[in-house]
């Protein structure tokens, strides 16, 4: 028995197509609407091959299994119906305009009316009729099932050059790479079979653009994300460890050079000591102050990290400010020969939250040094969300055929802003912003060739009522947790006792050092409340500390003696949430768990 070329072709589809799903579901993927919609297909494209196998033998011996031979074969032109129309909800999804949330829910309805539209054709289809014919080496099927098919086929393509049509600003976007490869691919099958129907191509065609939308779709590997947070948190954790050395140094330091000078003083205002030892000790008072301003100078890491940047979060449309800074490549490109290429997933949320100046900043640093460094060829630029929570983690991806950077000289990008010009200076303070941000950023490059930035930084979704309602149920589902720094045994145990009832956990310190560093080691907190006279370091240095400290947003009480309260205006001037005096009393515990946990 011959097998014919198309037959040959099916067999070489279907291991492509095999491979195609291991490669697809051996490795972790974002939770997207696209991926599940690809997984789908990629199952159904490799059903359909082995269908199509299957129908070819079973026309060369209808004669022996008619009845098997019917069944199959209107299984594959079900499979056919299901991949065109699985196909056509793909691009009408990427085509949606809407924000994440409400694109889901969208979808969703949309999904159920093309379920509903599925389930009519297919009945249609097993119930028309279906011929066969195997002459001369010629082997299909044909009739009024198949010709239902081939119309839908045309119905759904039509759709699908309509969502193009609608959404014509974005036509570049690679994800319409799949649509244009099925419309010419697919006429030229068309033709091909219309003069030669024994040969097989329309599955095989289908495998292909089954496989060029796997390098289409937003797919980063989930794998190189979760190393990019483990690093993070990995620095994250170093910076606070640095944080806490120079705190611990510096207030080492200060106790034995405050008791040098005090004895300085104290021995040159005796005036019982001859001139040489009192230039001596003036000598050792000079130091000590020098030594004393040198301790004073030593700076939290975080302030020396940033050099004073502060992020500030307000809402802002990450769509207006993306265009801002398309506009911005077009113009830094007139005068050259670079093409510019955008691909900007339309599932960005509307609204987000955050610092869009800063975000604008960063972008637009690695846009000018693409610029600069590009003479000829392209320049790409690339923004897809992952949301997970209530964090949208904004992919960008700048890629330039430009100079390159040596490799020596990449590996130290971020270390020296002196080895480098201007462009390169502003990397780090790019990678600064990054880091407040929560995101992180990598810089890949061929000296001579180009080079590719990846930079994902967070940014908070803008909640809607109905989820500021849900949240504040969540959250009463766990026992709020208050830090308690008071150096006294007794009442670190009546506050525990008292906040019992309520179902409030009370975490309790004896010194503020140590509020400090748990704070910084991301413990989480519903409240704190601290003592103002506390050996080595009081409540309200304390708090000063703490307000440095970056995304502090804890509610902090203090708790002071009677004979202070005349000072309890001055303290809530300062930024705490209240002032209470001791000793704590019920009351004091029943307005905390009711007005601030």
């Amino acid at each position: 028995m011959m097998i014919n070329a198309g037959a040959l072709l099916i067999i070489a589809s279907l291991f492509y197509s095999m491979a195609l799903l291991i490669l697809f579901f051996s490795k972790k993927h974002i939770d997207s609407i696209e991926n599940k919609i690809f997984s789908v297909l990629v199952i159904t494209n490799f059903i359909g091959l082995i269908l199509e196998m299957t129908n070819y033998f079973s026309v060369l011996n209808m004669e022996f299994l008619p009845r098997f031979n019917q069944i199959i074969s209107k299984f594959y032109l079900l499979y056919l119906l299901t991949w065109i129309m699985v196909f056509t909800f793909y691009i009408f999804t990427i085509s949606s305009k809407k924000d994440e949330t409400k694109k889901r829910t969208f979808l969703k309805k949309v999904f159920n009316i093309w379920l509903i539209l599925y389930i009519i054709f297919a009945i249609i289809v097993l119930y028309l009729p279906l011929e066969y014919t195997n002459e001369n080496g010629s082997i299909y099927s044909y009739g009024m099932s198949a010709n239902f098919v081939y119309l839908i086929s045309a119905f759904c393509i039509l759709i699908c050059i309509s969502c193009m049509l609608l959404n014509l600003k974005n036509i570049r976007n690679k994800k319409y790479l799949p649509l244009f490869l099925f419309i010419a691919i697919g006429s030229l099958t068309i033709i091909i079979q219309h003069n030669n129907p024994g040969l097989l191509l329309f599955t095989s065609m289908e495998t292909f653009i089954t496989m060029v939308m796997y390098f289409t779709i937003e797919n980063p590997d989930v794998k190189m994300l979760n190393e990019f947070i483990k690093n993070k948190e990995h620095t994250d954790k170093v910076n606070n460890e640095k944080a806490m050395f120079l705190y611990r140094i510096s207030q080492s330091l200060k106790r034995p050079i405050a008791l040098i000078l005090n004895s300085c003083d104290r021995i040159l205002h005796e005036g019982k000591i001859n001139e040489p030892i009192k230039e001596e000790i003036d000598d050792i008072n000079l130091n000590a102050k020098k030594m004393n301003e040198l301790v004073n100078n030593i700076l939290n890491i975080s302030d020396v990290e940033t050099k004073d940047i502060k992020i500030t979060n307000k809402q802002y449309n990450p769509h207006d400010l993306l265009k801002q800074l398309i506009e911005k490549i077009k113009d830094g490109i007139k005068t050259k020969d670079i093409k510019l290429i955008t691909n900007i997933d339309e599932s960005i949320p509307e609204r987000l939250m955050g610092d869009s100046i800063r975000v604008k900043q960063v972008i637009s640093t690695v846009i000018e040094n693409a610029i600069k460094y590009t003479d000829k060829g392209f320049i790409e630029f690339s923004v897809s969300p992952i949301i997970k929570h209530e964090i949208c983690s904004l992919m960008i991806t700048i890629e330039d055929s430009g100079c390159g950077i040596k490799r020596d000289k990449l590996y130290h990008l971020f270390d020296d802003a002196k080895k480098f010009d201007e462009g390169k200076k502003n990397l780090i303070t790019a990678k600064k912003i990054i880091d407040l941000n929560g995101g992180t950023i990598t810089v890949d490059s061929d000296f001579n060739k180009g080079t590719k930035v990846t930079i994902i930084i967070n940014q908070k979704l803008v909640e809607t009522e109905q989820d500021k309602i849900i949240n504040s149920l969540e959250v009463k589902k766990n026992n709020p947790k208050i830090l308690f720094a008071n150096n006294n045994k007794l009442d670190q145990d009546k506050m525990v006792r008292l906040f019992k009832k309520y179902n409030v956990d009370v975490d309790t310190v004896d010194i503020n050092q140590h509020v400090l560093e748990k704070i910084r080691n991301n413990e989480k907190y519903e409240l704190i409340i601290l003592t103002e006279e506390m050996p080595k370091l009081n409540g309200i240095k304390t708090f000063q500390k703490l307000k440095e400290i970056d995304n502090f947003k804890i509610p902090v009480i203090l708790l002071i003696e009677e004979k202070n309260k005349n000072l309890i205006r001055e303290y809530l001037d300062l930024g705490f949430k209240n002032v209470l005096i001791k000793p704590i009393t019920k009351d004091d515990i029943e307005y905390i768990n009711k007005e601030l946990l």
